[in-house]
């Protein structure tokens, strides 16, 4: 992006502006910005068509794969088991060395509808790990998950009680 060139009016709009040079890479006949690196090397980052908004994915091989729980695979875990602040801290550095607005990069991430999904699971570990990487603005959105985790009788009890302490009042 020039610096010249007037502010972006959304993240999209942003997107659209970049290129190569900036670090974008064609895979799959997609757009691909990685933001963050998972242990095992699997980058992370928004990808994009000219007709379909950014949407959060991984690189699997040559090709995107959708991070989106509904669509895609879970290879979102693999940013979950990171500590939040690492990951943020992560993309905070990536949306500045792209000339992208930090607050509109760090809003993109689906983390509730991340959490929501492996709360689903109702696999005791993977459970733990969802209920401590919400960030507090973001337990109202995931009520409805942490109180089926703080009901579930099957789950353990400190489990349980971790997603107790967890709820928040209901809008009124």
């Amino acid at each position: 992006m020039s610096a010249d060139a007037p502010p972006p009016s959304s993240l999209s709009d942003a997107l659209q502006s970049l290129g190569p040079p900036d670090g974008v890479q064609a895979l799959g006949g997609r757009c691909f910005l990685p933001f963050v690196e998972a242990a095992t090397g699997r980058r992370f980052g928004l990808s994009w068509t000219e007709t379909e908004p950014p949407l959060w994915g991984s690189v699997e091989g040559e090709e995107v794969v959708s991070c989106d729980p509904l669509r895609g695979k879970g290879s979102y875990l693999e940013l979950m088991e990171r500590p939040r602040h690492e990951v943020e801290d992560e993309l905070d550095a990536a949306a500045q060395r792209y000339g992208l607005d930090v607050g509109d990069v760090l809003r993109s991430l689906p983390s509730v509808p991340w959490v929501t999904a492996v709360l689903g699971s109702r696999h005791n570990h993977l459970c733990r790990m969802a209920l401590l990487w919400l960030l507090p603005s973001e337990l109202r959105e995931a009520r409805p998950a942490i109180v089926a985790v703080a009901e579930d009788e099957t789950l353990r009890i400190g489990l349980r009680q971790l997603a107790r302490r967890l709820i928040v009042a209901e809008d009124a």
